[in-house]
């Protein structure tokens, strides 16, 4: 299994290359394993797409007042 820190990684990444859809791409991927009964990479795809869900809802928007 996946480090906490492979996966905020990844994440990272995700949202860097795909931006808006980083969220939406892993999910995807989580549905791909899960129709492959391979839950071990849906679980880590769940937690990847889980930790763009934080990085993308956590950051600053607009300028600070």
């Amino acid at each position: 299994m996946s480090t906490r820190t492979d996966i905020e990684e990844t994440a990272l990444r995700m949202v860097e290359k795909h931006g808006p859809n980083a969220e939406e791409i892993a999910l995807g991927a989580m549905q791909k394993s899960m129709r492959r009964d391979d839950l071990v990479a849906a679980s880590a795809w769940l937690a990847i797409s889980s930790a763009i869900h934080e990085l993308v809802t956590d950051r600053p928007r607009g300028k600070p007042h």
